[in-house]
């Protein structure tokens, strides 16, 4: 069940802001390194549901996008091993 709708926008890949922060010319999410990870590569959508994106909210929940697009909010013990 997605709880509540959540809009982010993706980090630049050319490189971070000069605060450490995440983002640049084509986008801003105005976190740090540590409040987020990109774990999709490689993974299918239809393949085991498995956390491919989470990040930390201004309410600093955890919150993890899903290989079949869902969100939730999870516990820092359910996030990928790396």
């Amino acid at each position: 069940m997605v709880s509540g709708t959540e809009f982010i926008s993706a980090p630049d890949t050319n490189g971070t802001g000069g605060d450490g922060t995440a983002g640049g010319a084509k986008g801003d999410i105005g976190l740090r390194h540590d409040e987020y990870d990109y774990t999709g590569a490689g993974k299918e959508v239809d393949g085991k549901r498995s956390i491919v994106f989470w990040y930390r909210n201004p309410e600093k929940q955890l919150r993890a996008v899903y290989s079949d697009f869902t969100i939730a909010t999870i516990a820092d013990a359910d996030l990928p091993k790396k």
